[in-house]
């Protein structure tokens, strides 16, 4: 499993193939799977990373705080899709990731808390999968943001002018305690789940251990078949 680690250590760049990732219609989607559940609106931002004036790769966020309720499996999913441009994308391209975001609690009820994250970023062709970084896990989360870096490398090609999917899902999972109306904030900054990553980051790596972070992945694992089912 790929997880964060120091400095910006992935030479190749989506700009350096002269591939260059879509922008296009943003999306972004808001759960919390609880027993009965109020989904959020929100809305996400793609931006283009352009480093020196050279279009790159691509940034999403959200366009603020998130709020979400009801406590369990907390889900965000940003993406950005639209043609491919500049030239194919090979197979076996490695694509350097940023993240970097907050989950906090508020107005916390006695026994609230946040026990884990996982993040996932994906490339698709169309529906189908072309490249994913697997999920990246610490144990450490607090009010402060989260930040790190890791990869993905792309297991097929894409031809030019294919329709290209970037897609980042994050799960938070949380209690929201004794009563009360404890909410789950989340924040993606402008730009901080980016594909093809051009600064420094300031990551907090760490590994959760064995027996909980099956028991994290095992929940994931299982919302997403219920989900494929549904």
């Amino acid at each position: 499993m790929a997880l964060a680690a120091a400095g910006n250590m992935y030479a190749i760049s989506i700009g350096g193939t002269g591939s260059v990732l879509p922008i296009g219609t943003p999306g972004c989607s808001a759960i919390d799977y609880s027993a009965n559940p109020a989904d959020p609106s929100c809305t996400a931002i793609a931006t283009q990373l352009s480093p020196g004036g050279t279009v790159t790769g691509v940034g999403l966020s959200t366009s603020g705080l998130v709020p979400l309720t009801g406590g369990g499996d907390a889900e965000l999913t940003l993406s950005a899709s639209g043609p491919l441009t500049g030239s194919s994308l090979a197979e076996g391209v490695a694509i350097p990731l940023y993240f970097d975001f907050s989950a906090q609690l508020k107005s916390a009820a006695p026994g609230a808390s946040i026990t884990g994250w996982h993040l996932d970023f994906q490339l698709l062709d169309g529906g189908t999968v072309i490249g994913d970084s697997g999920a990246l896990v610490t144990a450490y989360l607090n009010p402060a943001n989260i930040s790190g870096t890791s990869s993905l490398t792309t297991t097929a090609s894409a031809d030019l002018g294919d329709t290209i999917t970037e897609q980042v899902t994050l799960d938070v999972y949380w209690n929201s305690g004794d009563g009360g109306n404890t909410k789950l904030a989340i924040n993606v900054p402008a730009g901080s789940f980016d594909y093809e990553s051009t600064g420094s980051a300031a990551p907090e790596p760490g590994t959760l251990g064995l027996a909980g972070l099956g028991l994290i992945l095992g929940v994931w694992s299982a919302r997403r078949r219920r989900r494929s089912i549904a």
